[in-house]
Order: structure tokens, then C-alpha cells, then sequence
């Protein structure tokens, strides 16, 4: 991502943290953080089921007015909104090592930058094109890496493409449990590949099988989900839209839309393939396995430990060991009575259910009964 991102970017972070950086925090840093950006006016609500409009708004507003009471300001500007993105000018190409107990196989990522959020078509023409290139066992990355070329090598056991649809997002294609041997021309075979299929054209007969069946996986989604998928849908729009209502309406439409694909041309197909991998400047991670990177950061780790127990020294150790348990053991107290009383317990019989209607056929009720 430091790489895709280069420069000042919330997207170049690792949301989970990293380690030698969270050890670092302090109590007032993370209180910090958290009076800038957990704000009221940087919240989403989402709200599903079946609700009375008028209890609903009732809540709303009380939650509201509790919120106001405490006096957040609302000038502040929103994430995503106030920095722009760095752009990616030039492609990189870097390896790393990962420890391991063997060194067998690694792993080769390549990614690109594409367009920004609101391109729903685009990003959609995108989507059915990783689906086209590893979807199946039939599919041409497929053939090329796991099943063999000519020689019938394998290169790979898996390969996937996969979008992440940032405000200005990325796509990838990641090529898992690749032989070290292969590490070093994964992206020159994967170019290769790209290039021919440019020469060659796309299968147009099964891109319509790709695209219909794509498709269906949306209206599934919409049907079988929809607490599921419509929300996806609303969080992106309000952690990136311009304009919340509009943006939304302009997703799902592009979704209900996805088979008027159908229409485009092969060379519409390849010219995505030039616009979105050839000629954009992309990034290639190898991660290659091995044993003595594995023994130096535990030799690392051991020597971090202690230098920390000699810069505290016992008393100060029985001082930190104390203090947290008593932590665990407050934290670990039973929930008082008069807490949970103050949670009323909701009259079953105001509960809205979705009204079902039955039908039998009558044919199918008497093949049963017989």
C-alpha cells in the first residue's frame, strides 16, 4: 500500500497497526484520535428491519439532542474529503522476505491504481474482467499459472484478482504458493500473457457467460442480503460521496445495469486491459520465503524483551504486573442488576412481523398425499 499510496496517505496505512509503532501509543495519543474523528457528525447510521417511521425518528431525535448537549463542533473537515490522493508516476518492483519453517513457496502481488469511487461502471467492467481472467478452471490466468503451460509446469497453486474501492482505489492479482524457482518471472509471464491476449482478442462467448452470470451474483445479493448489500453500498457512499442521495441511487442503478454489458465490443474488453494494466505504472511485491529471516526476528524479539525488563527492573515489573490484574479482575466483574434494569424488556405484542401469504398447489398436494 506504501507503495501504491507514495507519500501522505491514510490508504498507505495498516489499519490493523503495526506492532513497533502501536508500543509506542500513549493513552492521551489514542484520546486524541478519537475526539478528531469519532464525531457525531462523521457517523453513519444504518437502519434495517421492519421500524415505525414515527418511534424511529422519536430516538433519532432524543439520541440527537443528547449529542448536541455536548457541544461537537461541526466545523471540522470530513476524512477523505480535505487531503488529496498522491498520485502513482513511476511503476516499483521490490522482494521481501517472510520467515517460514520452509522455503518452498512464496507469494507474487502486482496491483495498479484505478479510478476513483464513482465510476460504478468502470469499476463494474473491471470486475467482470478479473472474473473473466481467473474465474474457473478454464479461465486464462488459470491455464497459464496453476494448470501449465506448454511444459506442463504449474507456477502457482492459485491466482485472483480483486479490487479495493478506495475514494481513488487499486486492483490486483495475487498469485499464492508460487514455487521460489517462478518468484522472479511471475510478472514478466503475467505481461506476456496480457500482451497476447491484446493480439489474440477476448473470447467474446464466454465473456457473455461471464457477465450474465456476474449478473445474477448482484440480483442474488440484492434478494438473498439485501441487510447485507445495501448497507455496503451506503457506507462507501458516505465515507466518499459528494453528494450521499445521489451517489447511492447512481450505484444501485449501475448494479441493475450490469447486463446491458453485453453489449460491448472485444476491443472495448481490450482496451480496458491496456487503460487499467498495461500502461499504468504498477507494483510488484515478491515475498520469498526464508528460515534465517525467521531465526533473526525471533533472536530480535528476544533481545527486545529483555533490554525492556532492564530498563524497568523488578520493581517496576511487579508495579505494571500488579496494575494489570487488577484490570482483568475489574474488568471481569458481573454487570450490577441495576444496570440491566435500566434496559426494559419490549412488549411482544408490539413486535411487527413481515406479513407471509401461503400458497399449495394443488397437483404437487396430492402427488404428496398419495
Amino acid at each position: 500500500r506504501k507503495l501504491l499510496y507514495p507519500g501522505e496517505c491514510g490508504y498507505a496505512m495498516e489499519t490493523g497497526g503495526i506492532m513497533a509503532e502501536i508500543r509506542t501509543l500513549t493513552v492521551e495519543k489514542i484520546r486524541a484520535y478519537h475526539a478528531e474523528y469519532y464525531r457525531p457528525d462523521n457517523m453513519c447510521i444504518i437502519i434495517t428491519g421492519k421500524v415505525g417511521s414515527e418511534d424511529l425518528l422519536r430516538s433519532l431525535e432524543e439520541m440527537e439532542e443528547k449529542i448536541q448537549g455536548k457541544g461537537h463542533p461541526r466545523d471540522k473537515p470530513r476524512p477523505w474529503h480535505c487531503v488529496p490522493v498522491p498520485q502513482l508516476l513511476q511503476s516499483s518492483d521490490v522482494s521481501v522476505e517472510f520467515p517460514s519453517d520452509e522455503e518452498e513457496t512464496g507469494c507474487v502481488m502486482l496491483a495498479w491504481r484505478i479510478c476513483e469511487w464513482s465510476c460504478f461502471d468502470e469499476i463494474m467492467r473491471l470486475n467482470i474482467l478479473h472474473a473473466y481472467l481467473t474465474e474457473s478452471e478454464v479461465s486464462l490466468l488459470h491455464q497459464e499459472f496453476v494448470e501449465g503451460s506448454e511444459d506442463g509446469e504449474s507456477v502457482c497453486s492459485s491466482v485472483a484478482f480483486g479490487a479495493c474501492e478506495n475514494k481513488e482505489g487499486f486492483h490486483w492479482c495475487c498469485f499464492d504458493a508460487v514455487g521460489v524457482e517462478h518468484i522472479p518471472h511471475v510478472k514478466e509471464q503475467f505481461f506476456k500473457v496480457m500482451n497476447q491476449l491484446c493480439l489474440e482478442g477476448v473470447d467474446m462467448a464466454r465473456m457473455a457467460s461471464v457477465i450474465k452470470r456476474y449478473h445474477v451474483k448482484l440480483l442474488n445479493a440484492l434478494e438473498d442480503s439485501p441487510h447485507e448489500t445495501i448497507p455496503y453500498y451506503c457506507i462507501y457512499s458516505f465515507l466518499f460521496a459528494e453528494n450521499f442521495a445521489q451517489d447511492t441511487k447512481s450505484k444501485l442503478k449501475s448494479v441493475a445495469s450490469s447486463n446491458e454489458l453485453l453489449s460491448l465490443t472485444a476491443d472495448d474488453w481490450v482496451e480496458l486491459v491496456r487503460k487499467y494494466i498495461l500502461s499504468p505504472p504498477s507494483v510488484c511485491v515478491r515475498a520469498v520465503p526464508s528460515t534465517k529471516r525467521g531465526e533473526e526476528l525471533a533472536a530480535k524479539e528476544r533481545r527486545r524483551v529483555q533490554e525492556r525488563k532492564e530498563e524497568l527492573g523488578e520493581e517496576k515489573l511487579q508495579q505494571l504486573q500488579k496494575k494489570l490484574e487488577d484490570a482483568i479482575e475489574a474488568n471481569d466483574q458481573p454487570i450490577p442488576d441495576s444496570v440491566q434494569e435500566q434496559f426494559k424488556v419490549p412488549d411482544v405484542t408490539k413486535i411487527s412481523f413481515i406479513p407471509i401469504d401461503f400458497a399449495i398447489y394443488p397437483e404437487a398436494a396430492g402427488a404428496g398425499a398419495g
